[in-house]
C-alpha cells in the first residue's frame, strides 16, 4: 500500500475545487469556457499555495486575472458577442465581490490574498452570468453567492480551528457552484 505524504495531502486537496471550476465550464460551452480554463492553471497553483502556507502569492493572482482578461477579450471578440455588456458584466462581477471581501477583510478575518483572489472570481463569475444572457444584477448576485456559499462551507472547520482555514480553496470551489447554477438558469 502506497502512502502519501502531507505534503501531498495539501497540494491534492487544492486541486479538488479548480477541477470543479473547470468541470463547471464545461456548462457554458467551448468558447464560453476557454476564459474559465486559462485561468485554471494560476488559480491552481495559487490554491495549492494557500493550503500549504496560507498564503496567496500575487504574482499567481495576477497571471491568472491576466491570463483571462485576454482570453475573455479574444473570445468577445470572435464569438460576436456584445462586448460593452460583457465587459460591463465582468466589472460588475469583479467589482461587488471586491467590495465585499475587502469589507470583511476590515471587519474579520479575511485575509487580503483572499480579497484579490475573490475579485478575480468574481470578474470569472460576471463572465459566466454575460455569456450565459443574464443581466449585471445576476453577475453582482452570483458573485455575493460565491462569497456566501465560501462562508459556510468553511465555517465548520473554522470554528475548530480559528485562522488556520485557507479560504482560496473554499472561494474557488463556491464560483464553480455558482456557474453551474448560473449556466443551468438559461
Amino acid at each position: 500500500m502506497t502512502t502519501v505524504s502531507a505534503p501531498q495531502r495539501r497540494h491534492t486537496a487544492g486541486m479538488v475545487p479548480v477541477a470543479a471550476l473547470v468541470a463547471a465550464a464545461a456548462f457554458l460551452g467551448i468558447a464560453a469556457a476557454l476564459p474559465v480554463v486559462a485561468t485554471a492553471p494560476a488559480l491552481a497553483a495559487a490554491v495549492a499555495e494557500d493550503v500549504r502556507t496560507h498564503r496567496l502569492p500575487n504574482r499567481l493572482l495576477g497571471r491568472g486575472a491576466g491570463l483571462f482578461m485576454a482570453t475573455a477579450g479574444v473570445v468577445t471578440a470572435l464569438t460576436h458577442h456584445q462586448a460593452a455588456t460583457v465587459a460591463g458584466d465582468v466589472a460588475v462581477g469583479a467589482g461587488s465581490l471586491l467590495a465585499v471581501s475587502l469589507f470583511l477583510a476590515v471587519v474579520a478575518d479575511l485575509g487580503i490574498g483572499d480579497v484579490k483572489l475573490a475579485g478575480v472570481l468574481g470578474a470569472v463569475v460576471g463572465w459566466a452570468t454575460a455569456v450565459a444572457g443574464q443581466s449585471g444584477l445576476a453577475a453582482a448576485a452570483g458573485s455575493l453567492a460565491v462569497l456566501a456559499v465560501a462562508s459556510l462551507s468553511a465555517l465548520p472547520a473554522a470554528r475548530r480551528s480559528p485562522g488556520a482555514v485557507p479560504f482560496g480553496p473554499h472561494l474557488v470551489a463556491a464560483a464553480a457552484l455558482v456557474i453551474v447554477v448560473t449556466a443551468s438558469v438559461t
